[in-house]
C-alpha cells in the first residue's frame, strides 16, 4: 500500500511502469473520505509508443491521393490523427494506473474518480491528477433486529372495490355523443370548457386552461369546481365561485375561495346502445362476468401493493436513517446539495416555493444528508450480499414501463438507449432489489385495511411520498 505524509515535503512514492512507459506515483491527499494521487510520467516516452503506433497504421491508412493498399507518409498520417492517438496512449495509461492505484490501496470508492491533467510539456513531462471519494466504514446490519421490523399494508377487497373499478373501466370505453342544444349538464356528463380563475383578482399557477374535456362526477378536479359545471347548457358563458379544500396540497389555495369564469363550448352525453361489459369482455378477451371481476380484483391488488410499498419502503428508510450512525463524506452531500439546490432556489425566485432561502436550505441540506446516508447503506448490502443488476432485469424495468404506457414503446426504447438513461434506470432497479433483499430479512406485520380505511388514515401520508 502507497502511504504518504503531507506535512513533509518530499511525498512518498512508487516508480510502474505500464507496456514501455514508466511512471510515478504520489500520494497528495489521504484523508479519510478522500484519496488524491499525481501521477507522472515522461511525455516523450508516450510520443514514441505515440509514433510505433502511428506507423504501423499508415501501413494501411487510407488517405486521398495515394494508392490504396500502398499505405501513407507516417509524417502525413500522424498530421491527421497524431492528437487522437496521443489521446488514446494517455486514456490507456490512466486506466492502467486508475487498476493499479486501486488494487495496491484496496480502495473501495463511489462515483468515478476525478481525472485532471495538471500539466503537459511535450518534451518534458505529464502529470495527472487521479482523486476518489472513499467508501466510508459502514456498520454491520442485523435486519432480523426488531428495530427494523417492516410495516405491510394489505388490502381487503370487497364487492363495492369491484364495482367502482368496472364502473372506471366503462367510463374509459364509454360512448359519448353530442347532446341536443337544450340539455343541462349532470353528472356523468363530459363538458368541454374554459375556465380561467383568479384567487382575489390575481393569477395563480394553473389557473386556466382552454377547451379541456371534464368528465363531471369523475373526481378530476375538486369536488366543488365538478359540481358547479352541472346545470349548464352549449354556450354558457358565467363566473363561478369555488371553495377549495382547507388540506388542499397548494397552500396559498388551501380553504380560499376563488373566481373562475366559465365558457361551455359543448356537452357529450353517453350513448347508451353500446352494450359496455361485452366490450370490456371483448377487450380482455374472456366470456363470463366472473372472470371479468377476478381480472378487476388482481389489478385492484397489484396497483394497491404498488402504493403499500412505496409506504413500507418509505418507513423501512426512516428506520435506516435513524438508527445506523457513521461519518459522512462532507463533498458527496455537498455535491448532492448542489445538484438539488439549483432547482429550488429558482422556485423560491419565482414565487412556487414560499420559504425563506435560509430555511429552505437547511432542508435542502438534510435531505441530501440523508440521500447520501441511504445511498451508502444500500450501495454496502449490495456489495456484501452480491446484489447486481443482470440485463434481464434491465429489460423486465423496460416492459413494466411500456406497460404503463404502450402507446409510448418505441419512445421508451429510445430514451433507455441513451446511457446516462439507462444508468438512471440500472441505479433505480438496484435500489429496490436491495429493498427486496432487506424487506425479505426483516421482520414484517400486516395491517388489513378496507378502501375506507385506507383513503381515511393512510391516503394523504402516500399522496406525500408520491409528490
Amino acid at each position: 500500500m502507497i502511504i504518504a505524509n503531507d506535512q513533509t515535503e518530499e511525498s512518498t512514492h512508487k516508480h510502474h511502469s505500464t507496456s514501455k512507459i514508466n511512471y510515478k506515483i504520489e500520494i497528495k491527499n489521504d484523508s479519510k473520505h478522500k484519496k488524491e494521487f499525481l501521477v507522472t510520467s515522461s511525455t516523450v516516452e508516450i510520443s514514441k509508443e505515440v509514433d510505433v503506433d502511428i506507423a504501423e497504421r499508415a501501413k494501411t491508412f487510407k488517405l486521398a491521393g495515394f494508392s490504396k493498399g500502398k499505405g501513407a507518409p507516417v509524417s502525413l498520417v500522424k498530421r491527421q490523427i497524431g492528437k487522437a492517438v496521443m489521446t488514446e496512449h494517455i486514456d490507456k495509461l490512466i486506466h492502467n494506473v486508475v487498476l493499479q492505484i486501486v488494487k495496491e490501496n484496496n480502495l473501495h470508492f463511489t462515483g468515478m474518480p476525478n481525472i485532471e491533467i495538471k500539466e503537459f510539456d511535450p518534451e518534458g513531462e505529464i502529470k495527472i491528477s487521479i482523486s476518489f471519494n472513499v467508501m466510508p466504514s459502514v456498520p454491520e446490519i442485523d435486519f432480523q433486529d426488531d428495530k427494523f421490523r417492516v410495516e405491510i399494508l394489505e388490502l381487503q377487497v370487497n364487492n363495492n372495490d369491484i364495482q367502482q373499478a368496472k364502473d372506471a373501466l366503462t367510463k374509459m370505453i364509454a360512448s359519448y355523443k353530442e347532446a341536443p342544444a337544450s340539455h343541462v349538464s349532470t353528472n356523468g356528463d363530459a363538458i368541454i370548457i374554459d375556465f380561467h380563475g383568479k384567487l382575489n383578482g390575481e393569477e395563480f399557477d394553473g389557473n386556466k386552461a382552454t377547451q379541456i374535456r371534464i368528465d363531471i362526477g369523475d373526481n378530476q378536479f375538486i369536488k366543488d369546481f365538478e359540481e358547479k359545471l352541472t346545470g349548464l347548457k352549449k354556450g354558457d358563458e358565467k363566473t363561478i365561485k369555488v371553495m377549495f379544500p382547507k388540506d388542499y396540497n397548494e397552500e396559498k389555495l388551501a380553504g380560499q375561495e376563488v373566481d373562475f369564469e366559465i365558457k361551455v363550448h359543448d356537452i357529450l352525453v353517453k350513448d347508451e346502445s353500446t352494450d359496455v361489459e361485452e366490450e370490456l369482455k371483448k377487450r380482455f378477451n374472456i366470456d363470463s362476468t366472473d372472470k371479468l371481476e377476478e381480472i378487476i380484483r388482481e389489478k385492484i391488488v397489484y396497483d394497491f401493493n404498488s402504493i403499500s410499498r412505496l409506504r413500507t419502503k418509505k418507513l423501512l428508510f426512516d428506520k435506516m436513517d435513524a438508527e445506523l450512525d457513521f461519518d459522512l463524506p462532507e463533498e458527496m452531500i455537498e455535491s448532492d446539495f448542489q445538484t438539488m439546490w439549483k432547482d429550488i432556489s429558482e422556485k423560491i425566485a419565482n414565487g412556487t416555493i414560499q420559504k425563506s432561502e435560509e430555511d429552505s436550505k437547511e432542508e435542502v441540506k438534510n435531505i441530501a444528508r440523508r440521500r447520501v446516508k441511504l445511498g451508502l447503506l444500500l450501495a454496502d448490502v449490495a456489495k456484501k450480499n452480491s446484489i447486481v443488476v443482470t440485463e434481464e432485469d434491465i429489460e423486465n424495468a423496460k416492459k413494466a414501463e411500456k406497460m404503463k404506457r404502450p402507446d409510448s414503446s418505441n419512445m421508451i426504447d429510445e430514451f433507455f438507449a441513451k446511457k446516462e438513461n439507462r444508468d438512471m434506470l440500472q441505479g433505480a432497479v438496484l435500489e429496490e432489489k436491495v429493498v427486496d433483499f432487506i424487506i425479505s430479512k426483516a421482520q414484517k406485520y400486516s395491517i388489513s385495511v378496507t378502501t375506507a380505511e385506507f383513503n381515511d388514515k393512510y391516503a394523504k401520508e402516500i399522496q406525500e411520498l408520491i409528490q
